[in-house]
């Protein structure tokens, strides 16, 4: 059983650097629903993600590759490139809210608040 275990280590070391020389690293065809999960599963596995009480999706994944690469501040055509989205509209479902408008939002909130918890105290 070890032995199929080291063969099978070995084959993937293999693979790999085929794959990293030959510059080719990826498939062009579709993978399953069931091979996506485990890639998915692995992952999270692999980074440390817990997955109790969670369900991580494919699209887990790609939502969070567009908010890392908007963090990086990456054009939008570019990360439409990356994605297979049809358009950059198709974005916005996946993008963090701006920062700063979310700020100004929260604090507008927060002030209109305490003027009305200050407006029930004193009248």
């Amino acid at each position: 059983m070890l032995f199929i275990i080291i063969i099978l280590f070995v084959f993937a070391d293999f693979i790999f650097l085929l794959a990293l020389f030959s510059g080719i690293w990826f498939k062009t065809s579709h993978i399953g629903d069931n091979r996506m999960k485990t890639f998915m599963k692995d992952i999270c596995h692999m980074t440390g993600v817990d997955l109790r009480n969670r369900h991580i999706t494919n699209h887990s994944g790609r939502k969070t590759l567009i908010q890392i690469l908007q963090k990086n501040e990456k054009d939008r055509a570019d990360i439409v490139k990356v994605t297979r989205h049809s358009s950059i509209e198709g974005l916005k479902p996946y993008e963090l809210p701006k920062e700063n408008a979310q700020t100004a939002l929260l604090t507008e909130l927060i002030l209109t608040l305490l003027v009305f918890n200050l407006l029930i105290l004193y009248c």
